[in-house]
């Protein structure tokens, strides 16, 4: 049979040679595969992708043409696949997008930086992606469970307590105990609403803003009292004057008046012009109050020119205050 088939003949145990004759049987069956399975087929499907004219090519060429059209071929399906996952690349981007959150900016950062990147290995990409992905389907699995406490949180927020439902949504819970819901939140929360019911029917605090109130205006009321007795003191004095005391005294008042502080440069004049004043009317009016640094400006230097001369708070003053009491006839 060796001889009628073309193959080797086999030597050796019969055993042996069964063997050798299966193996020869396989490679046999592979031909006959190849031959008539795919060699058959394959100018009809070259014809159906490239044209007749790459057909024309095969028999010449032979092998060298089979393993220009692979590369072709492979060269189109990279591309396609290339296609497929820049769009793939495009969808992922675009559900990223107005999303926050840790794993969102690794999963934008690798796609940015890292993906694309000739120096990068493969197998470390895939890991890290892999990684990524199982991060991102565990966050998934945990939905129920933030749902969870945006709903409990928005209802406590809603409650009254938006600081306690911030925090509730950005601290995560203890394994042993969790500070920011311990075991006697109801009895706390209980108790704040209770003083907040206090403090809103309270009236101590408008009690006090009235007696502040009343405060200040008595005081405004008491200087205002003050003045109206002092503008109606001059205003009888000024009645009961004769005219010359009348216009003196308007002299007087005016010349105060332009004097200021007494540092200008007319300031001189307005002093002269008031002690003139002064020394025709001071005895028109009773009582006079002035600082000390205004009697000798004002009151004529006569000895005992007044009954009585007081100096409020004698004992701090001076020996500047002396030649004042010098104008009373008692001081």
């Amino acid at each position: 049979m060796a001889g009628e088939f073309g193959l080797e003949p086999q030597a050796g145990e019969l055993e042996d040679a069964f063997r050798g004759a299966l193996l020869l049987q396989a490679r046999v069956i592979d031909l006959h595969k190849l031959a008539f399975g795919y060699d058959v087929k394959l100018p009809e499907e070259i014809q159906r992708v490239f044209g007749q004219r790459v057909v024309a090519r095969l028999k010449p060429e032979g092998g060298n043409l089979v393993e220009e059209i692979v590369l072709c071929l492979q060269f189109h399906l990279d591309r396609r696949n290339l296609a497929s996952t820049l769009l793939r690349l495009e969808g992922i981007r675009q559900k990223l997008i107005n999303r926050k959150g840790l794993i969102v900016d690794q999963i934008r950062k690798f796609i940015t930086d890292t993906l694309g990147n000739k120096d990068q290995d493969e197998i470390e990409l895939q890991k890290s992606w892999h990684a990524l992905i199982s991060e991102l389907i565990r966050l998934g699995s945990l939905r129920p469970d933030l749902d969870q406490i945006v709903l409990v949180s928005a209802e406590i927020e809603k409650s009254g307590a938006p600081l306690w439902a911030a925090r509730v949504r950005r601290h995560a819970a203890g394994t042993d105990r969790d500070p920011i819901l311990p075991t006697d939140w109801r009895e706390a929360w209980e108790w704040r609403c209770a003083c907040a019911l206090l403090d809103s029917i309270d009236a101590h605090h408008e009690l006090r803003t009235l007696f502040e109130q009343r405060q200040v205006q008595t005081t405004a009321l008491a200087r205002a009292y003050q003045e109206l007795v002092a503008e109606k003191c001059w205003l009888n004095v000024f009645n009961n004057s004769p005219d010359s005391v009348q216009q003196d005294l308007k002299r007087y008042l005016n010349a105060i008046q332009a004097m200021g502080t007494g540092v200008g440069l007319r300031a001189m004049r307005y002093r002269r012009d008031a002690q003139e004043a002064m020394t025709r009317a001071y005895r028109a009016v009773p009582c006079w109050v002035l600082p000390q640094w205004r009697v000798s400006e004002t009151i004529p230097s006569e000895i005992g020119l007044f009954d009585l001369v007081i100096i409020d708070e004698a004992s701090q003053s001076d020996i500047w205050a002396l030649p004042f009491c010098c104008v009373g006839k008692s001081s």
